[in-house]
């Protein structure tokens, strides 16, 4: 009695062509004794083995042991038993995961769709398709597992993990690094020592930039903030603007040195901006004498912004006369020459 493997077609294979077990050696039994015990069939990875037939095309009923049936004997009176190996058919699945692992809709990456199912055996194998695309994202695989290493070979022929019928292979989507800047401008005019960037991930948000306000300045607003990171990076820039603050300043008038409260004049004006008037309240018999830090350059430290006006009493000529009371009631004015 010998064993011989068939392929689907009838066709006679080795069992080392489909890396199979050995086949059962040749055994000897008599019709008329207790027969030949068979021997187990062999195994394959990807194949189904079926028999033993007592022909190539290994049909049931399917011989059994013990086995004392002449069939198919040729002159030196060997029987040949079959068995016959089918490779199985497979399915192979593609699925997305990100960076941890997770499996995820392609859609949420505005990544192409996946390749659809594909069925393979172990003999063809299966053509892997192209990996899908997304911007922003470096898509790796395929890889039978979602961590994405190892990467896989075309075609693939391998067998599904405990004996199921579908393999699952996967791609990785990792966002791209970007860089993106702060630019700071101040008055409407940008310090290019001021900016400063740094790098994120696709579609990350910044959420921060550093303050850099200057004395005498206050934050506007920014722009493009919080920024989205994109895949252009002369478009993730973050814009921060600076305006000239207001301050208070006051107008103090003085008299003979002594300051007049009710007279001061409040006012406001931009940081560095000049006030190069003031109104006049100068009072009869009184000029002008000074003026203290005029004109006024508004200063962020309000004490600084103080404008003082000073006036003192004037000086006025005058003359004595001098008058003679005549005998007749009347007075004569009496000249320099004439008084003794």
């Amino acid at each position: 009695l010998t064993y011989q493997l068939v392929d689907k077609d009838g066709n006679d294979i080795t069992a080392d062509s489909i890396d199979a077990t050995p086949l059962p050696g040749n055994q000897t039994f008599t019709v008329a004794g207790t027969g030949a015990t068979l021997g187990a069939l062999p195994k394959a990875s990807g194949y189904t083995v079926t028999g033993w037939g007592e022909t190539a095309a290994v049909a049931t009923p399917y011989a059994a042991s013990p086995f004392k049936k002449i069939v198919n004997a040729d002159a030196n009176h060997i029987v040949t038993l079959y068995a016959k190996a089918v490779a199985i058919n497979y399915t192979l699945q593609y699925r997305l995961v990100n960076r941890y692992g997770i499996i995820i809709n392609p859609a949420s990456i505005d990544a192409t769709p996946l390749p659809p199912n594909q069925n393979y055996t172990v003999v063809d194998g299966a053509t892997l398709a192209s990996l899908p695309t997304a911007t922003g994202y470096t898509i790796t695989g395929w890889s039978l597992n979602a961590s994405g290493n190892p990467l896989l070979t075309s075609p693939y022929k391998g067998v599904p993990p405990r004996n199921g019928s579908t393999v699952t292979v996967y791609a990785k989507a990792v966002p791209n690094i970007y860089k993106y800047s702060v630019e700071y401008y101040y008055q409407g005019v940008k310090d290019d020592s001021a900016t400063y960037g740094g790098t994120a991930e696709f579609n990350a948000v910044v959420g921060i930039y550093a303050p850099k306000p200057r004395l005498g300045y206050h934050l506007q607003g920014a722009q493009n903030f919080p920024l989205k990171v994109g895949v252009d990076e002369s478009a993730n820039v973050i814009k921060v603007y600076y305006v000239k603050s207001d301050f208070p300043y006051a107008i103090n008038y003085y008299y003979d040195g002594v300051w007049k409260p009710l007279a001061t004049v409040f006012g406001s004006a931009e940081f560095e901006s000049v006030i190069n008037s003031y109104p006049d309240k100068n009072m009869a018999g009184y000029k002008l004498e000074k003026t203290v830090n005029f004109p006024l350059t508004i200063n962020w430290d309000i004490s600084q912004n103080v404008m003082k006006i000073y006036y003192i009493k004037d000086t006025f000529n005058y003359t004595v006369q001098h008058y003679q009371q005549n005998l007749d009631g009347t007075y004569k004015e009496i000249t320099a020459d004439e008084d003794t």
